[in-house]
């Protein structure tokens, strides 16, 4: 036959680049092929629980009954490689299927990726893997009680630990209580201080660990910190990471870590990533308590001197949060050292922006700015514009020909009445140049635009996101770490949450 003329090396090579739906096409064409798609057509599982409310937990149903032992569960098991647990409603997960999540991890003998999304990691879950998985090599769990932590310490072949849900804009602290040690969590980072590569953490996990930060500092590729704030000690962690490619800064509202480092010194020679939400600082007044706003004229000036040391930055995100707070201090200004530092990077493939609070005349104005001065513009294959008006956003259509594109008139998490309105999906294809367009974020809405029809993301799907329902990287990594906004609704003076079509 024609596939046995190639070795089966080189067939298994050739299958390992497909989807599990062009497995499953491969696997009917000869038992030949269904014997070598088999075991990569299940390398990599997804489970959603909690569907329904726990009282279907009292329907008599006793996981002793399933027989644990059958030989094909255990064959089966042992081709997975990837295993993802995604809570669709944490409160409804049954007591059986969190036991059934721990008999099937005791037969992936050769599991190295694993995910908990949707609430905490349970004890007895981490305890299983700690038990009988020293192959993981990535961990994906959002928010880690103190006591999973410490179960966890022993693991020593970590290249991946996320302790924040990459879908949302903030996140499950670390679970620490008042007079916790970090200690485990420093074990955890001590462990696997030479081969841990992505790394992602709350703000005062990473604060608090400083000094095991520092540790991993120099095998570090990818970082993101939620609720950074003023960064304390960070400016320390980039003079020595070295190998640093991607930094996600959430909840910032200083940039002077980036003052901070010298500039006779390559710092970060190896970034490609930069992605920074500007936030307020909570502080306590004699009111009780309030905010501190950023001082967005310095924090724009460092922005745009790092970026001018990093010039070949691929992607760059820019989001803000601008409040009541921030009234006195006018836009126009600042704003402009940050499209200025847009135009330094030499070619970028993502691109982000919140627009200030501004007139209309004036967002016109710095969007052609950014326009001429971004000749890179015309090379992104994923675009994001918060806080514009549907006449000023056609000024950019016109020269960017993105395959994704994110529209808003609201800005990062300000819930308030959107002053200006948005083109509609139709008046977007319209547009001669957005024939390469795939998928759109409209007002807080997904879109896949196959014409003639554009289907709608339900809010599962848009919760639970991964790289595999985006068009393309950059547009993944253009959208995570954030929360899909919400339309508003000026009727009921309250944020509505997105329909499900």
């Amino acid at each position: 036959m024609a596939e046995l003329s190639l070795p089966v090396e080189i067939w298994l090579k050739v299958f390992s680049f497909l989807q599990n739906v062009d497995l499953k096409s491969i696997g009917l064409v000869s038992r030949h092929f269904r014997g070598l798609a088999a075991p990569l057509f299940f390398t990599s599982v997804s489970i959603r629980l909690g569907r329904f409310p726990t009282s279907y937990d009292e329907i008599g149903i006793n996981p002793q009954t399933f027989d644990e032992e059958k030989e094909e569960e255990a064959a089966l098991g042992s081709l997975i490689q990837s295993f993802r647990v995604v809570l669709a409603n944490a409160q409804h997960m049954m007591v059986f299927e969190r036991k059934h999540v721990r008999l099937a991890l005791r037969n992936m003998t050769k599991l190295r990726h694993f995910a908990w999304h949707g609430d905490r990691l349970p004890l007895d879950v981490a305890q299983e893997i700690a038990a009988s998985r020293p192959t993981i090599e990535s961990l994906h769990v959002h928010g880690l009680e103190y006591d999973c932590a410490t179960a966890l310490e022993n693991l020593a072949n970590l290249q991946d630990l996320q302790l924040i849900d990459a879908n949302s804009s903030s996140a499950i602290e670390a679970g620490f209580s008042d007079g916790q040690p970090y200690s485990a969590f420093n074990n955890i980072l001590i462990s696997n201080q030479h081969s841990l590569k992505r790394l992602s953490l709350g703000g005062s996990t990473a604060w608090g660990n400083s000094a095991s930060l520092l540790r991993v500092a120099d095998s570090l590729t990818h970082l993101a910190i939620s609720d950074a704030q003023d960064c304390p000690g960070l400016d320390l962690f980039l003079r020595r990471a070295n190998s640093l490619e991607s930094l996600t800064l959430l909840d910032v509202c200083s940039l002077a870590c980036f003052a901070n480092t010298p500039a006779d010194k390559d710092i970060l020679p190896y970034l490609r990533d930069l992605k920074l939400s500007i936030d307020h600082l909570p502080h306590e007044d004699e009111l009780g308590i309030g905010t501190i706003s950023p001082d967005m004229a310095a924090l724009s000036e460092s922005l745009r001197a790092f970026v001018g040391r990093h010039t070949g930055l691929r992607r760059f995100d820019f989001s803000l949060w601008p409040t009541q707070e921030c009234s006195d201090v006018h836009p126009n200004g600042w704003f402009r050292v940050v499209v200025e530092a847009v135009h330094l990077l030499e070619g970028v493939s993502a691109l982000g922006l919140s627009f200030p609070a501004l007139e209309e005349a004036e967002q016109i104005e710095l969007l052609e700015e950014l326009c001429r001065g971004t000749p890179s513009l015309e090379t992104c294959t994923a675009l994001r514009l918060d806080g514009i008006s549907d006449t000023s956003m056609e000024k950019v259509l016109e020269r960017a020909q993105p395959a994704f594109l994110s529209l808003s008139n609201m800005r990062h998490k300000e819930y308030c009445e959107p002053t200006h309105g948005l083109p509609s999906l139709g008046e977007l294809f319209s547009l001669s140049s957005m024939c390469d367009l795939e998928q759109v974020c409209l007002g807080g809405r997904l879109f896949d635009t196959e014409l003639p029809n554009a289907a709608i993301w339900s809010e599962e799907r848009v919760c639970f996101r991964t790289l595999e329902d985006f068009c393309c990287e950059d547009a993944y990594w253009l959208m995570s770490y954030r929360t899909i906004e919400k339309d508003y609704d000026p009727d009921y003076n309250e944020l509505i949450p997105i329909a499900i079509m």
